[in-house]
């Protein structure tokens, strides 16, 4: 009795009877070992490079961390892969922060001891990102563009070109073409955590715009009124000598007023999504300069003067 069992070791256990007045000085005992084993030695040091990241990253395989192999993982988003050497961790289900994994190992004593590493979980950045106002096909490089936030990210997406600032872009929609084209803000912070936010802009179609001008006109031809030949109907007639009538439809051409020559008459219709084209046509305004001497005077019977001419360019007709 009163005996202390300490460290792990083998120890010898006695049972004595005390004497009585009859046992003539006989003391029987009796005597038994007890066995403590110690515990085995369990470590557990994840690698630095597998020991952080991003609530993103997807399901990561984790192998030989701890020693001695045989044991089982365990922990918030810890899955132990049964072969006492890896387990898998999925930042998505353990969530932000910091997170304990423990390692334990059973050794052939059936003795059990374990430990602890700890793995972070970082939160995502919070990106956002407004794209332009829809665009027509025909309305240029669109530069100096932004929208994305926080700055340091990075453009892409259809007829983007990223200007390499972390806060500009361009969209070019014709390179894009006609149709509804997701732009791209994407953005890395200190931790290295990635996340991105993207936005829609419609690229519109420019309207099928015909005009056939008239028939070349003299230019004595006098103001030609009602004139059309553009569609679709609603657009704006312009040129030299043109008066735009403001009802979509007719113009007047003035011949004189453009002058002698060839002159480019347009018609230019906007649809309604604001998106503006024109055609156009030449009318030639002809006219020329004629010359003509008349005969020397002469007396009432000096009779008639045949083969008289004098009037340039020849192919014209006298008379009076």
């Amino acid at each position: 009795t009163g005996a202390v069992i300490g460290s792990p070791g083998t120890y010898e256990i006695y049972a004595v009877l005390s004497p009585t007045p009859t046992d003539a000085g006989c003391r029987p005992s009796a005597m038994t070992t007890i066995t403590i084993n110690a515990l085995p030695v369990v470590t557990l040091a994840i690698p630095a490079n597998q020991d952080e990241f991003c609530s993103n990253d997807g399901t990561q395989l984790i192998s030989l961390a701890g020693a001695p192999t045989g044991g089982v993982y365990s922990g918030t988003g810890v899955t132990d892969l049964g072969d006492g050497l890896s387990f898998s961790f999925d930042p998505a289900v353990a969530g932000v922060g910091v997170h304990t994994v423990t390692y334990t190992v059973t050794d052939m004593n059936g003795c059990t001891n374990s430990a602890t590493d700890d793995i972070t979980v970082n939160a995502l950045p919070a990106v956002s990102f407004t794209a332009p106002a829809d665009l027509c096909v025909n309305d240029g490089v669109q530069a100096g563009l932004g929208g994305g936030t926080p700055t340091g990210g990075v453009y892409s997406g259809p007829g983007v070109t990223d200007d390499g600032n972390g806060m500009t872009y361009s969209f070019d929609p014709a390179a894009a073409g006609v149709g509804t084209h997701t732009l791209t803000y994407t953005f890395t912070d200190a931790n290295g955590c990635t996340d991105a936010a993207s936005d829609d802009v419609q690229v519109f179609a420019v309207p099928n715009v015909t005009f056939t001008g008239p028939a070349d006109l003299c230019i004595d031809a006098g103001v030609q009124a009602g004139l059309g030949g553009g569609s679709p109907t609603g657009g704006v007639y312009s040129g030299p000598g043109v008066t735009d009538d403001g009802n979509g439809m007719t113009y007047s051409f003035d011949p004189a007023a453009a002058g002698v020559g060839t002159h480019t008459v347009t018609y230019t219709f906007t649809d309604g999504n604001g998106c503006t084209n024109s055609a156009s046509d030449d009318e030639e305004v002809l006219g020329g300069s004629a010359t003509f001497t008349a005969p020397a005077d002469l007396c009432a019977d000096a009779g008639i003067q045949t083969g008289l001419g004098g009037g340039m360019p020849t192919g014209g007709v006298y008379s009076g």
